[in-house]
């Protein structure tokens, strides 16, 4: 018994390394690893719940240490009310390892597919703030990943449990089955995919255009101070000055403008910043917007004749910082957060068409902050004909930790999902392009201030993810595995 706990805090333990080093072979030698400690620490307990639980609590409480100060210095919050949040964050978003090991027990499938199908379902079905999965731990590893334009980042969670599984048996029975090739035989045909994948989409000719990310690297502190925000916005005019007459897209990143701007402004002309921006220049600025007593977090597009499109409004807000969980029912957590009010939050997403240098239109969807982590919105633009995916955000909220690579990590997998350029502005980092590949091109590092000036290819493919796929595989395999469970429940 005290083994299987051992192993267990051993699994959680190696998750979170592989997650406070995004992005590296390390992180993706970890990942399997886990998996396969995971497996085994279960088999050696009598209560897999237990166990399983003891790993996501590790995996969670290291991998999110910096939500304390997230939430004190940046909420507004006394650490009397940050830690307790902290604890309630770690317990309930580690509850999907209970639900894998309760499935896992209780499905029963051939082929090396309990464990698999059990933890994706798992991690599909059980919500969380912060959808990190086993997938993000392979990014390095790009031939593994690119199943994820089939299936989405599941599949490469499904993946590495379904040869986990197998090798885990190897070792604890030290015994070779035939049955044992069909999760080779699946890795070795991903790998296939993954290559044949990269090389094709290198190769295959495409449309670019020209576009121009620039980090200011504003601390909040400084943002937020109402005599600095014309400093603030003449730091990002300048940072972009060569850009001007180019013809190009540069993109500033979430709330370069703190004092909000009308939501019926439509020319550059009629606002006392906006006017100094360049004509002849193509623009996506992060900015707050008010309409009445409702104040937004919004995307504006301004066009090369200095035309301003309906703002795009955040649609998923972060509890802390742009609102307060449960607030209406108890108005004191304003006061105890000194928040003076709550950001709205917008119902649709936005596209957006630009014209570039040879006046060839091309549309572009803003995904605001945190929603550049979740599937189905990308998807939904990819869907509707977004040429470029389009991300502003500024982690500075989260101080200097690994929370702005963990955000990029996660990003990125929406560029793969849906073969599209993700674009990434950031205020403080992690400032980059990434191709449809998932491979990161360009970057700028963290809390230092620069552009980045590239020719980005516009894909026009849609995958098969975005085109048919979406979520329904594993809508069906959560109905399916709740169906089984039913009707072994007396077994």
């Amino acid at each position: 018994m005290k083994q299987a706990y051992s192993l267990s805090f051993l699994a959680g333990l190696s998750l979170a390394l592989a997650f406070l080093q995004p992005g590296t072979w390390t992180a993706v030698l970890l990942g399997w690893f886990s998996a396969m400690a995971l497996l085994r620490a279960m088999r050696l307990s009598e209560n897999s719940m237990r166990v399983a639980y003891l790993c996501g609590l590790v995996k969670v409480g290291i991998v999110f240490n910096w939500l304390v100060s997230t939430i004190s210095d940046f909420g507004n919050f006394p650490l009397w009310i940050a830690i307790p949040i902290y604890l309630l964050f770690v317990t309930t978003n580690s509850i999907h390892f209970i639900l894998f090991a309760f499935l896992n027990r209780r499905l029963k499938l051939g082929l090396y597919l309990t464990a698999p199908v059990a933890f994706a379902v798992s991690e599909f079905i059980v919500p969380r703030i912060f959808p990190w999965q086993y997938s993000h731990t392979q990014m390095a590893f790009l031939p593994i990943v690119q199943i994820a334009d089939i299936a989405g980042s599941i599949s490469v969670t499904f993946l590495i449990f379904w040869v986990a599984s197998a090798i885990e048996e190897i070792l604890s029975i030290r015994k070779l089955r035939l049955t044992q090739l069909a999760p080779v035989l699946g890795l070795v045909a991903s790998l296939i995919y993954g290559v044949n994948r990269i090389e094709t989409i290198k190769n295959t000719p495409s449309r670019n255009v020209e576009i121009a990310l620039v980090q200011g690297n504003i601390p909040i502190e400084a943002k937020h101070q109402s005599s600095l925000q014309y400093k603030n916005f003449e730091l990002y005019l300048k940072l972009s000055e060569r850009f001007f007459n180019s013809d190009r897209l540069v993109i500033w990143p979430e709330t370069v403008l703190v004092r909000p701007v009308s939501e019926k402004l439509s020319s550059t002309q009629n606002h006392p910043w906006l006017k100094n921006l360049a004509l002849n220049t193509n623009w996506l600025i992060g900015s707050l917007t008010y309409e009445n007593k409702d104040i937004y977090n919004s995307v504006l597009a301004i066009d090369k004749n200095g035309a301003i499109s309906k703002p795009d409004h955040k649609r998923i807000l972060m509890p802390f910082g742009e609102y307060i969980p449960f607030s209406k029912t108890f108005p004191w957590l304003l006061d105890a957060a000194h928040m003076a009010g709550e950001i709205s939050p917008g119902t649709e997403l936005s596209y957006y068409s630009f014209m570039d240098s040879k006046n060839e239109p091309y549309t572009v969807t803003p995904l605001n902050c945190y929603e550049d982590i979740l599937n189905t919105i990308a998807r939904k633009a990819t869907k509707n004909g977004a040429d470029l995916l389009v991300n502003v955000t500024n982690d500075a909220w989260f101080g200097k930790s690994t929370a702005p690579f963990q955000h990029h990590l996660l990003a990125s997998m929406r560029a793969i999902e849906n073969r599209r350029t993700l674009l990434r502005a950031t205020n403080t980092g992690l400032t980059a392009v990434v191709l449809p590949t998932g491979e990161t091109s360009d970057m700028i590092p963290v809390w230092t201030h620069g552009t980045i000036e590239a020719s980005v290819p516009l894909a026009k493919e849609l995958s098969i993810y975005t085109k048919y796929i979406g979520d329904n595989l594993w809508w069906a395999l959560s109905l399916i595995s709740l169906l089984i469970v039913f009707r072994n429940r007396h077994k």
